[in-house]
């Protein structure tokens, strides 16, 4: 691919358009993809990762509120 775009950039030809290059580079020949565009474990993830941030925020909240409280009492 970049062999490709050096070769064409080196002959001052303008960008090609999409299906131009998936026919120069013989794209079009590949099967298509038959995985799914999402993994199933991407949810629970990303919900894992929300409680993480989740707890690790109240828990910096819970250390500066507490260290206010210990300044106002001294």
């Amino acid at each position: 691919m970049r062999a490709w775009l050096a070769r064409r950039s080196r002959a001052g030809l303008p960008p090609p358009a999409p299906d131009v290059i998936r026919r120069e580079l013989h794209w079009h020949l590949l099967p298509a993809s038959t995985t799914p565009a999402a993994s199933p474990l991407l949810l629970p993830v990303v919900l894992a990762e929300f409680a993480t941030l989740a707890v690790l925020t109240w828990y910096m909240l819970a250390l500066r509120s507490c260290r206010q409280c210990e300044a106002v009492i001294l």
